[in-house]
């Protein structure tokens, strides 16, 4: 709940501040080498398995994402690396009558490593990327963890709207969708970017 009113009270913020900036807004360099850092709140929409005996449970968590990208007027090729804290519970295990019902915990996260294209337009751009998630899924009972983790293909679209711009910094929104193919889990994540040119040409 925290990381959501984060991204809302920054939304209303940037959202205030646009006008005055937009108005002193100088045009950036038309190629750059651009480096971009996101933070927000993510969703698994899909992939979660029904635990009739869950006592708690927590879907999404605060996401983090770093991306390099070559911006140009035309499209900009990008590689993207985030984590992504899917979702975690507890939940009682029955291990027979010698021992009987315990508590286990578990959770479910993924790091994504990704490349692809984006297309900007006005104050909006479009990123398609494609690429692998490691996906690491842990589960302790009785004070042992079993972490199972394995290499998925997926895929990740991102759109963003920048508020906020200068000549060589830009601060704006994004939605962020991702897919992991093998592991049949999808989510969603809202939140800030913050972007920079490290080399402009």
């Amino acid at each position: 709940m925290t990381g959501r009113w984060v991204v809302a009270l920054s939304a209303g913020a940037f959202a205030a501040l646009a006008p005055t900036i937009a108005s002193a807004e100088e045009p950036r360099a038309r190629y750059a080498l651009e480096v971009d850092a996101f933070g927000g709140y993510d969703l698994m929409v899909q992939g979660r398995s029904t635990q009739a005996r869950e006592i708690w449970s927590k879907n999404g968590g605060g996401a983090v994402a770093a991306s390099l990208s070559f911006r140009t007027p035309w499209v900009s090729p990008f590689v993207d690396v985030g984590y992504y804290p899917l979702y975690a519970s507890q939940s009682r295990v029955d291990l027979g009558p010698s021992i009987g019902s315990v508590r286990s915990t578990g959770s479910l996260a993924a790091i994504g490593v990704l490349g692809g294209l984006g297309a900007e337009w006005w104050r909006l751009r479009l990123r398609l990327g494609i690429g692998l998630y490691d996906v690491d899924v842990r589960a302790t009972v009785l004070g042992r963890t079993i972490a199972p983790r394995e290499l998925d293909g997926g895929y990740l679209v991102a759109l963003r709207g920048v508020v906020v711009r200068s000549r060589r910094v830009e601060v704006g929104l994004e939605a962020r969708g991702g897919f992991v193919v093998e592991a049949d889990t999808s989510f969603v994540s809202f939140g800030v970017t913050i972007a920079g040119d490290a080399v402009t040409f």
